[in-house]
């Protein structure tokens, strides 16, 4: 036998997911192809799929491990994922219709709040003209009258 025959068939009792060494289960993920699409799908299909879903989960825990290093915590909470993937632009754009669970918002200040109002009056400032006024119009009618 030639050394990739002897190789195939020490694997043959293994599973999908180990042949293909990858983390995630294989078998599942083709169990699950099957059900929702009613057709006949290859094997090879969970396996790619597993593996697809496996590089996601580690590039989302790697991002959000940066994060939650930055902010000097220990613990990866949903919080944290939700922040690192929408601040990444592709995982963003893959997620834009995704609720995380228990994560809360994503903080954000409209720019028109941020402006400095503009500098008014004082109130007495403006009650003092505005009396004035009053008080040189009731002068000024009041010769017009006599």
């Amino acid at each position: 036998m030639q050394a990739s025959a002897k190789r195939f068939d020490s694997m043959k009792g293994s599973s999908m997911s180990a042949r293909a060494d990858i983390i995630f289960n294989a078998q599942k993920c083709f169990q699950k192809l099957k059900k929702s699409t009613n057709q006949r799908v290859r094997k090879e299909a969970g396996v790619y799929m597993a593996t697809v879903l496996e590089y996601l989960v580690a590039e989302i825990l790697e991002v959000a491990g940066d994060a939650t290093k930055q902010a000097k915590k220990r613990r990866i909470t949903p919080r944290s994922i939700m922040l690192s993937v929408r601040s990444d632009e592709e995982l963003s754009a893959l997620t834009k219709k995704v609720h995380f669970a228990e994560s809360g918002t994503i903080p954000f200040i409209a720019p028109v709040l941020l402006q400095k109002p503009l500098k008014r009056r004082k109130k007495n400032h403006i009650q003092d003209e505005t009396m004035e006024e009053d008080v040189n119009n009731n002068e000024a009618g009041s010769s017009k009258f006599q």
